[in-house]
């Protein structure tokens, strides 16, 4: 007989689909979407109808394991005091050798979302200052841009988005990674809705757009300022929605006299009359919604290029009503962790942490010293996604002890010296207890 669990995806993605689990004599036999969530509506991408061949995967670690020597493949199978005893004995080490834990480098990312994702947080801020990285691969840039720009950062009800008459998808492909957006945005388009597509590549998204542009990469901020000097001229802006909420749109009008069409063109390499077509449908097809992916943002000129696509929100009006906004983001949900996390924690016992930079770690190992790393904890996280992997390995190969804690190999094992399956952080009360702290 089946048992029926509900659980939800702790993947990293905008959905956070319901799950239907179905277990018989222990086993997880099957998983199906759970139809009364009222998003995901019964459906599941295709990493989640997967999840049973994750967890039975015979590539998943489900022991801790030893390689000796680092970078030789040579994996033992060992045991949680063995591992724990390793570990605890290392950080003690440096410790007393120290007078601290600064030497032990704390290197995490995203990955899976969740209470549990913040245990290893929990466990270091409970040791007192470590050195830990920070920063964000992923979406820093677009933050800062939206901070900067409306003061915080969040977005539409991505369900609002069937009440657009015109949403402009730039840069992002839901069709492939928001399978559960797309059926919003076809009753929108059911309801007349024009769908714009704006990417450097022909997506399945693409595929689907009423009107498509294909703008070199990295030019979006310089599209985005052909788009607003188009509403400007035709005086097609909300100046209403102008005087009463924003700031210093006049002296950017001034600055888009400065700029030209044939600059635009120059950079973008579309033609004039393609994003006066997509000027004229954003500004008046009110309500309108702007959606904006994490790629356009990954460039030296990243934060400008978001900067500069909130901007014809603002110019338009299409922000604060049903149907409009600007979808990006939220962090809205993270408060949700506060009280189990550093939050909570550092408001019963502050605790100043070392920070590096993650992006450029491996110049920054290099570099710290008083005292230097010497052992770096690695969850969650490839660190040969990183632009920078010469310095990377150099730094990592002057480490004295590596532990990696996830669910599979990648290529970051290579440098680990003891690797502990996820979740490692169910051990931390052991972990505690190894390098003797009680309470």
């Amino acid at each position: 007989m089946q048992k029926l669990f509900r659980n939800l995806c702790p993947r990293n993605c905008f959905s956070t689909c319901s799950i239907l689990s179905y277990v018989e004599k222990g086993k997880l036999v099957r998983v199906s979407g759970d139809p009364a969530h009222g998003f995901t509506r019964g459906k599941l991408c295709a990493k989640g109808y997967a999840y049973v061949e994750r967890v039975y995967s015979p590539k998943r670690i489900l022991y801790p394991l030893r390689q000796f020597p680092r970078g030789s493949g040579n994996w033992r199978r060992i045991s949680w005091d063995e591992a724990l005893q390793i570990i605890a004995s290392k950080m003690l080490e440096l410790k007393g050798r120290y007078d601290s834990f600064l030497p032990v480098c704390l290197c995490k990312h995203y990955g899976n979302m969740g209470l549990l994702h913040y245990a290893p947080e929990a466990l270091f801020d409970g040791l007192g200052s470590i050195t830990v990285t920070e920063g964000s691969a992923c979406w820093s840039a677009g933050l800062d841009a939206y901070l900067y720009c409306t003061g915080t950062v969040e977005k539409s009800d991505p369900e609002d988005m069937v009440n657009s008459k015109v949403i402009i998808l730039w840069g992002v492909n839901p069709a492939w990674t928001a399978v559960h957006q797309m059926y919003f945005i076809d009753q929108a388009r059911n309801r007349g809705a024009q769908v714009v597509v704006i990417d450097p590549i022909f997506t399945a998204t693409a595929i689907q757009a009423d009107l498509y542009l294909q703008p070199k990469a990295g030019s979006d901020g310089a599209l985005a300022l052909g788009i607003a000097k188009y509403i400007v001229d035709n005086a097609l802006y909300d100046e209403k929605f102008l005087v009463h909420h924003v700031y210093g749109y006049k002296a950017f009008f001034e600055y888009l006299k400065t700029i030209s069409y044939d600059w635009v063109e120059d950079r973008t390499a579309l033609p004039k009359e393609a994003i006066w077509e997509v000027a004229e449908l954003y500004a008046k097809n009110s309500p309108a919604a702007l959606w904006t992916g994490f790629g356009l943002q990954r460039h030296t000129n990243g934060g400008q290029n978001i900067r500069a696509i909130i901007t014809l929100a603002a110019l338009t009006g299409n922000l604060g009503k049903s149907g409009a906004g600007v979808y990006y983001a939220s962090m809205k949900h993270w408060e949700l962790f506060s009280f189990y996390t550093r939050d909570y924690i550092s408001s019963k016992n502050p605790v100043l942490h070392r920070k590096v930079n993650i992006n450029t770690l491996g110049k920054e190992l290099e570099k710290i010293a008083n005292p230097p790393v010497k052992m770096l904890w690695l969850t969650q996280r490839n660190l040969f996604q990183d632009a920078e992997t010469a310095s990377l390995k150099s730094a990592l190969e002057d480490l004295e002890l590596i532990v990696q804690v996830d669910q599979f190999m990648n290529q970051s094992s290579r440098y680990a010296d003891i690797f502990c399956r996820q979740p490692l952080n169910l051990k931390n009360g052991m972990l505690y207890q190894a390098i003797g702290i009680t309470g």
